[in-house]
């Protein structure tokens, strides 16, 4: 499975349980075509349809470990699936959609002026008034659209009984998309090729402490690696537990305090990529380099 497959699946998996009525049109400009500012909420919105699979993932990625995923314009066709800019086609459907309402609109415009002039001849006709008859039903094809802070179901539709700003509150990732960020990590090769020298490492019988020190440095290569490859969930999860594994080694606080601080310089810049607090890592690194 390819790595946009994950992602996608996890876009697809949004819903947003009460939607926003602020049109698009009459948010704030952005330096990006992709966010635009909500003056009723004060928050910056994103059009999902103008990101990349990529950036779409870092925006969930982010949105997770800030505890709250950011409000999102989010375009989805008919079969449930989420348009990102890397279907050019959705794209093209989408523009031609709004041209063709514009179009309609200019045209029901010139139709009632043009008409004016008849309708006053015409006001003496017999009026017949009765139950208009419904057009034919059809299932629309474009997509729909829809404004708001979503959540993550993993596949079903979350109702928490929290609400923020009358939108109910995203339901923040856990264990579950936890396994989902490291199945997207091993569908990148060069992610997936550490994986593979560590786990073979780890199977070797009697593994002393001294023999831990280079499954360690591979851990961290590979949390580095996966921010590289914009996969910061995956990272945070594995800088944790390595900077655990590591500080309880009994081989000596000045043995280990190289790669402490290499993995806590780690987790500051995995922090920076997730956008979240980076001050607890800034103090630890600092006490650390401060000790003898």
């Amino acid at each position: 499975m390819k790595d946009s497959d994950c992602t996608k699946r996890m876009l697809n998996d949004l819903r947003i349980a009460s939607p926003c009525s602020v049109p698009w049109s009459t948010m704030g400009e952005t330096a990006s075509e992709a966010v635009r500012f909500c003056g009723q909420c004060s928050k910056n919105v994103y059009d999902i349809s103008k990101l990349s699979t990529d950036e779409a993932a870092l925006l969930l990625q982010q949105g997770a470990a800030s505890g709250s995923l950011p409000c999102m314009q989010l375009y989805r066709r008919f079969d449930g699936t989420i348009i990102t800019d890397d279907c050019p086609v959705g794209l093209r459907r989408i523009r031609d959609t709004w041209r063709r309402v514009k179009s309609v609109a200019a045209g029901a415009a010139a139709f009632f002026l043009v008409g004016l002039p008849s309708a006053a001849q015409n006001k003496d006709l017999p009026v017949v008034k009765g139950k208009v008859a419904a057009p034919n039903q059809f299932k629309s094809s474009e997509p729909s659209v829809l404004r708001g802070e979503p959540m993550m179901t993993g596949g079903k539709p979350v109702m928490g009984p929290n609400h923020t700003g009358g939108i109910v509150a995203p339901n923040v990732p856990g264990k579950n998309a936890a396994a989902s960020w490291e199945e997207v990590a091993m569908t990148k090769p060069s992610i997936k090729a550490l994986a593979s020298r560590i786990k073979k490492m780890e199977a070797k019988p009697n593994i002393s402490e001294r023999d831990m020190e280079p499954i360690f440095k591979l851990r961290l290569q590979m949390a580095q690696e996966a921010d590289k490859q914009m996969v910061p969930a995956f990272a945070q999860a594995e800088l944790m537990k390595l900077y655990d594994a590591v500080s309880v080694m009994n081989t000596g606080s000045n043995a280990n305090k190289p790669l402490l601080r290499d993995i806590l310089k780690a987790r500051i810049a995995n922090a920076r990529l997730l956008k979240v607090d980076d001050s607890v890592f800034q103090e630890q690194l600092q006490k650390l380099q401060n000790s003898k």
